[in-house]
């Protein structure tokens, strides 16, 4: 616990630590309990903790927690409806995977943005002006497990708020980010998590692993650079491919009833429709960041999955070369890690 607590919120912060340590399966979700109290210590209005699950064509919520607002099924409701016709990038951070500097880091968005600029946001006059939520102050952490978002938590307030708050909210990151992954793991995709989304994740083609609903339970980087930009088209396409129809975009569609996935699809965009925009988006990338030969040889292989094994092996270099090689290429294109790389070929 952060030595900068006073003693007192260090103890209160020490026991809803140990509630969300405490699984009971069946029972009551850990955040229903903790939330309250939450509230209390930090002496908010309000409090919200959610976590936003990607469509087809819009967003829904996975969970939904709120304690203590005045309007609440009416902030539930009218969130509910902006997400569901939401852009892809509805607020200032990927809500999928937020850009490093926002994970688990306790922050004041409104301090972040200017007024106007705030004011002018979708999610401004969409969701907390018609709730009255714009009136009040936010304190939250994106809660996240590696470059995955677990979920939204946060205050609201009417007036500004304290270093002690700031506080508060940090020392319990750790304890929330344990407790949600583990409710994660808990939950109907577990199975598919471990064994079809690292198969996705190895396809140069765009796929996701779709429920009945349209609910994404997982995608590819290249599904979702697809998603981001002809979402109209996939969600189409995929309802075309449900039926058999044909369509702008080929996808071939499976069910996962084997794997006790109960309406469960895998959907997975045909080499002939993705190899000529493949491609395209890679001498792109190649003439956006100036890469050599070899290094345009490197980045074919990384969007086609390989490892950097494979790629040695194909090369025949040792890993210690292309390792040089993906050092330089994650340098001049301005990214930490394969995926957002993979992003960046697709999304420009």
């Amino acid at each position: 616990m952060p030595s900068r607590l006073a003693k007192s919120d260090a103890i209160r912060c020490r026991a809803i630590a140990s509630e969300l340590e405490v699984v009971k399966l069946g029972g009551e979700l850990a955040l229903d309990i903790v939330l309250p109290e939450l509230q209390t210590l930090l002496a908010v209005d309000a409090m919200l903790a959610y976590s936003p699950a990607l469509l087809t064509n819009g967003w829904e919520f996975s969970r939904y927690h709120s304690v203590r607002f005045e309007n609440g099924t009416k902030v539930k409701t009218v969130a509910a409806e902006f997400l569901a016709h939401a852009p892809f990038r509805y607020s200032w951070y990927d809500a999928l995977h937020p850009e490093p500097s926002q994970r688990n880091v306790v922050i004041a968005p409104l301090d972040l943005f200017p007024r106007d600029e705030v004011q002018a946001c979708a999610i401004y006059n969409q969701w907390l002006k018609p709730t009255g939520l714009h009136r009040h102050e936010q304190l939250r952490v994106l809660v996240c497990e590696g470059e995955e978002m677990l979920a939204w938590v946060g205050a609201f307030h009417s007036e500004r708020f304290e270093p002690r708050q700031f506080r508060i909210l940090a020392a319990l990151v750790p304890s929330l980010r344990q407790r949600l992954d583990v409710e994660r793991r808990l939950g109907c995709t577990a199975d598919m998590r471990r064994s079809i989304a690292p198969l996705l994740d190895q396809l140069g083609a765009p796929a996701f692993v779709l429920g009945d609903s349209g609910r994404i339970y997982h995608a590819n980087q290249s599904g979702l650079a697809l998603l981001e930009t002809q979402r109209s088209d996939v969600h189409i396409s995929l309802q075309c491919a449900r039926k058999g129809s044909p369509s702008a975009l080929a996808f071939t569609i499976v069910p996962l009833t084997d794997r006790g996935m109960r309406k469960t699809w895998l959907a997975t965009l045909s080499s002939s429709s993705t190899a000529r925009q493949t491609t395209a988006a890679i001498v792109r990338a190649v003439q956006r960041w100036k890469l050599t030969k070899r290094q345009h040889q490197t980045l074919e292989r990384i969007v086609d999955g390989y490892t950097n094994a494979m790629i040695a092996a194909d090369f025949r270099i040792t890993e210690r070369a292309v390792e040089l090689h993906v050092t330089n290429i994650f340098n001049r294109a301005g990214v930490d890690n394969r995926a957002t790389l993979v992003s960046r070929v697709f999304l420009g």
